[in-house]
């Protein structure tokens, strides 16, 4: 409010977390505004619930939300969150508003991922929504950097068009330098690009031979720079390099152009080619389209 800084330094166990939430909390009912705590860990998310409950006891007229991971709350294991195809998302506002959970959950106080997931499960309902649905009528949100920071997966509905209304407590900030970096730094192994842009000129159809051709030309650029690169380093990879944007530049047009394209082609289709079939990596259950993946790696690729 003063609008002075300050640093402290303290031990573990003294009361860092409920120091920090405490007079924004407070700030944050007096003047109906939101409290985000955001951390790196989910055993500090769970800190913070625990610190939330001894502030906010059920009936208090108050409510805190943790937002977990869709992956990590999702029930629809074989459709692994693909979009319009889950029945637990369609028409999820007005069966949410139908069924009372909401305001039935409200009265909680203090709500974790795993209690939401398993009252929204019990109507039908994705739990990630729910709990952003109920997140707009919270004081307190607890979740990970992800979901304030990450330029892919950030909350659109609350910062986009901000009113200046959230407060903003960062847990740990030491440990969002190298999430941050991993955000504005793409990646894909090279490899995995070739053998994309080999099966799009394997189909006849135009626009995924236009798009394999954009493939192979990122490709090579590439590996013509990190050839460049491991001649003339001293060091071991990896390296820091400057984009080409004369390069760059026009590839991110051609990028946009192809991506538009192969969506009007997937559009036109009964059922995709197999060799572009919807797939899931590491741990994620959730389905991603491969050659969208592939060309908005040609849209973010400078940032490698």
């Amino acid at each position: 409010a003063s609008g002075l800084t300050l640093l402290c330094s303290a031990p573990t166990g003294v009361g860092k977390t409920a120091a920090a939430l405490y007079p924004f909390l407070v700030h944050a009912l007096r003047d109906d505004r939101r409290v985000f705590f955001v951390t790196s860990k989910t055993s500090q998310q769970e800190l913070a619930l625990e610190t939330l409950r001894s502030m906010l006891p059920p009936g208090c007229g108050a409510l805190a939300v943790q937002i977990s991971a869709k992956d990590r709350v999702c029930p629809q294991a074989e459709l692994g969150c693909a979009e319009g195809r889950c029945p637990w998302q369609r028409g999820f506002s007005e069966r949410l508003s139908a069924t009372g959970l909401a305001d039935a959950l409200a009265d909680e106080g203090v709500l974790s991922a795993e209690r939401i997931a398993a009252r929204a499960s019990e109507h039908e309902l994705c739990p990630f929504e729910t709990s952003l649905a109920l997140a707009t009528r919270a004081s307190a949100v607890v979740c990970d950097f992800n979901y304030v920071f990450d330029p892919r997966v950030y909350l659109r509905r609350f910062f986009d068009a901000s009113d200046g209304r959230d407060l903003l407590i960062v847990d740990e900030a030491h440990n969002l330098a190298e999430r941050a970096q991993g955000y504005f730094s793409p990646e894909l192994e090279l490899a995995r690009l070739d053998s994309l842009a080999e099966r799009c000129g394997a189909l006849p159809e135009r626009a995924y031979q236009r798009a394999g051709d954009l493939l192979r030309e990122v490709s090579a650029h590439c590996r013509d720079i990190a050839l460049r690169l491991a001649e003339e380093r001293p060091d071991d990879a990896p390296w820091v390099e400057a984009p080409a944007r004369g390069f760059w530049e026009p590839i991110e047009e051609a990028a946009c152009a192809s991506l538009l394209e192969a969506q009007s082609q997937a559009a036109s289709e009964s059922r995709r080619p197999d060799a572009l079939a919807p797939v899931r990596e590491g741990r994620d259950r959730r389905l991603r389209d491969p050659l969208r993946a592939g060309i908005l790696f040609c849209v973010e690729g400078r940032a490698v």
